[in-house]
């Protein structure tokens, strides 16, 4: 389950600056141009247990958000730059696991997130589901199995506070998962729509690795609406 977008502390640049590089001791292994006017950059550190990586995030403003994962894709921390909001993850009764996931074809996960935005600070249940399609997909060479998702995030007192579902993709060989065409559920009952697809995937050495402009979709608009009642 991807993070529909941690620390500050290894940022190297200021989060708009023109150019971005990766902390000291961190080494980019992966640049994704998608649809929807977005590209990620995703990067590991020397000083991480093995498995964890980092994935930033940036439209054609500068750095969107930072999120941290572990091994087996539970979410550890993120941060949105655009509201200054933080997310980081301080229990799991039932953790995100790609190992599962792809063993199984279906993977479970509730945890619990400290939410920090400005003095406000409040604690949020994630709950949901990721499922594999049976269904594989090849984008600029590499070989995808699609996924249904779904995820909440519940207040304490019980509340839906952000509705989230959709396809995204999943790479056995690299265990990422990369973001597809996703839908936010509204309080009214409204639908929006984000296609954030896979374009090109880009390695090392190759044109445009590191490269944090997006490249797809940024004349279009970039979210649709539907009513789903």
């Amino acid at each position: 389950m991807k993070a529909g977008a941690v620390a500050l502390a290894l940022l190297p640049v200021p989060v708009w600056a023109a150019d971005f590089a990766t902390p000291q001791g961190c080494e980019p292994f992966l640049t994704v141009q998608s649809m929807g006017c977005a590209v990620a950059l995703h990067w590991r550190c020397d000083v991480a247990p093995a498995g964890d990586h980092w994935e930033g995030v940036f439209d054609t403003e500068g750095l969107l958000s930072i999120a941290h994962y572990d091994g087996d894709y539970q979410w550890l921390e993120t941060q949105y730059m655009w509201d200054g909001s933080r997310e980081v993850t301080v229990g799991s009764d039932d953790p995100i696991s790609l190992s599962d996931l792809l063993a199984g074809g279906m993977d479970t996960f509730a945890f619990t997130v400290r939410r920090t935005e400005g003095k406000t600070t409040e604690m949020q249940r994630v709950v949901g589901w990721d499922e594999l399609m049976g269904e594989t997909v090849t984008i600029d060479g590499v070989t995808l199995e699609r996924t249904r998702t779904e995820h909440r995030y519940m207040t304490k007192d019980g509340d839906v506070a952000y509705h989230g579902r959709g396809q995204q993709y999943v790479s056995r060989d690299m265990r990422l998962f990369f973001l597809g065409q996703d839908e936010v559920m509204g309080d009214d009952g409204s639908v929006t729509t984000y296609d954030s697809t896979p374009v090109d995937f880009i390695h090392p050495g190759e044109p445009g690795f590191g490269k944090t402009q997006p490249l797809y979709g940024c004349d279009e608009i970039k979210t649709g609406y539907s009513d789903a009642g």
